[in-house]
């Protein structure tokens, strides 16, 4: 059976040996009007056997994420990633994928199909990526805070918050974003 929609993370992995959901992250989906099974329970790279995820500095965080962004260029990183997020793509007849930080790197990297993108949308919080076309329906939330995201995505931003880098997914503009696109789809 397809689904008609889901929701899932993409975001770096500030765990590298974790794709299981924050705490933020799970509720964030859990304040989204949408079915359980809609729901995505793991982050990317969409791996429901790993273990539990650590609590990890910032700093450390940090440095995992930006090693990831860098890794999704070198050769090899598509055709290693690029099978469990077709599967995961195969679910359902659209995606939302909620893109933190470099997220929307990570998924132009995988240099999926024209049709596959053609299903997906993102909503990108505190986006960090290189200049560049993106090949899907991409909605932008920057925090007046966020000197992170501020530096690193040269993009358009289509919605402005009141935070920083980290506090996309307690604000009311980003899950009404997200909320709004599952009443659209469901």
């Amino acid at each position: 059976m397809t689904l008609p929609f889901q929701v899932a993370f993409l975001t770096g992995q500030s765990d590298p040996r974790s794709c299981e959901l924050s705490l933020p992250q799970a509720a964030f989906l859990a304040a989204l009007p949408a079915l359980r099974e809609s729901q995505v329970p793991v982050n990317f790279p969409y791996d429901p056997a790993t273990p539990p995820a650590r609590a990890i500095s910032l700093p450390r965080a940090s440095w995992h994420n930006v090693r990831q962004f860098l890794a999704a260029r070198r050769l090899g990183w598509a055709e290693r990633h690029r099978p469990p997020v077709r599967a995961l793509l195969a679910r359902a007849e659209r995606s939302l994928f909620l893109a933190g930080s470099c997220g929307i790197e990570l998924l132009a990297a995988l240099r999926l199909d024209p049709a596959e993108l053609a299903r997906i949308a993102v909503l990108a919080l505190g986006p960090v990526a290189r200049q560049g076309e993106w090949p899907f329906a991409l909605t932008v939330a920057q925090g007046r805070r966020d000197w992170i995201s501020r530096l690193g995505w040269p993009g358009p931003v289509h919605h402005r918050t009141p935070g920083s880098h980290l506090g996309y997914l307690a604000c009311p503009v980003t899950v009404g974003l997200a909320r709004d696109w599952v009443f659209f789809h469901a």
